[in-house]
């Protein structure tokens, strides 16, 4: 067993408001181009007066007199919707298992690492995008997107609303852990891949969900930003070695009220997965942090091993609302 030095008081928590009701949402159409179960749904609303987009597939067993699980898959900056519908394996899971799954596409912006004044590039708004854009004032509000997004899919689909589920990968992995925060009240459970809560900051949820998160180990982009330049040690307390991921662990753990013990819970060749428990006792205050073996900045699919969506799913299941 290991222990985290707990987070310093000496950080405030953020608190940020939300205001779901006020008439930020000014969809008037939703544009179904296909709608017929089995199959891809390509749906066109408004929101704050912009145009957005997402894919819905409904699995081939949907039954409108019977609730199914709704889960939401954020693509990686530059993404879209379209590309995790064909590369995430989530409809395979679908149809094992009834769920409904949503492809979102986020909003573009002109970032500075792309040169300010070129092309403009899908990123979400999670809490580390406000320091990367150009024009601040070019933000929109995801959170409220995707809680219309949520609204939407209800009033066409039977859904669960016990069983609410976000996944994202990279910059939809940080805005899943933004949901996570701010709209923990309507979704179940989180689990995000290679994107985090910025380190060292102290968040206050709506409630303490489940929480799953994972990092490859040769993924290049987070391994350069750390001590080991190049692969992530395959092992947590090896990896804890390097300051920014340790204040990532501790924003988590003061967040979320975890016990800074954490406990080797699966281990092979190509996984291990630790659990943090929650000081509240409830059995959804719980964090598993898993760190997959040789694994870069990819969202894994494999023929054979499971993959994201497949650990992500096994992790879902076990809660609802």
């Amino acid at each position: 067993m290991n222990k985290i030095t707990p987070i310093s008081y000496l950080f405030l928590p953020i608190i940020f408001s939300l205001c779901f009701g006020c008439n930020k949402d000014d969809s008037s159409k939703v544009n179904t181009v296909i709608n017929n179960v089995g199959s891809r749904i390509d749906i066109t609303t408004m929101n704050n007066g912009d145009e957005r987009t997402y894919i819905i597939y409904i699995p081939s067993t949907y039954n409108p007199e019977k609730e199914h699980p709704l889960v939401f898959q954020l693509h990686g900056g530059s993404g879209n919707g379209e590309k995790f519908y064909n590369i995430s394996g989530w409809n395979d899971i679908a149809e094992e298992n009834g769920l409904i799954i949503v492809y979102p596409t986020s909003f573009a912006y002109d970032m500075k690492n792309n040169g300010c004044g070129n092309n403009r590039v899908t990123h979400w708004n999670n809490y580390n995008l406000p320091s990367e854009v150009c024009n601040v004032n070019d933000l929109r509000d995801e959170t409220n997107f995707l809680n219309q997004v949520i609204n939407e899919v209800k009033a066409s689909y039977t859904i669960d609303e016990s069983r609410i589920y976000m996944a994202g990968f990279s910059r939809g992995s940080g805005m899943v852990n933004r949901l996570g925060i701010e709209l923990s009240n309507k979704i179940t459970a989180v689990g995000g891949l290679a994107g985090f809560l910025p380190g060292d900051t102290i968040y206050t949820p709506q409630r303490k969900l489940p929480i799953h998160i994972m990092l490859g180990t040769l993924d290049e982009k987070i391994a350069s930003q750390t001590i080991f330049n190049t692969e992530i040690p395959f092992d947590l307390d090896e990896m804890l070695d390097d300051p920014g991921l340790k204040d990532i662990l501790k924003t988590y753990i003061a967040s979320y009220n975890l016990d800074p013990n954490y406990t080797l819970i699966h281990s092979s060749a190509s996984g291990r997965t630790y659990r943090f428990e929650g000081n509240s006792g409830a059995p959804e205050n719980v964090m598993l942090f898993s760190l997959l073996k040789d694994v870069t900045h990819v969202f894994p699919n494999p023929p054979i091993e499971a993959g994201a969506a497949d650990i992500f799913w096994k992790f879902f299941q076990q809660y609802s609302l």
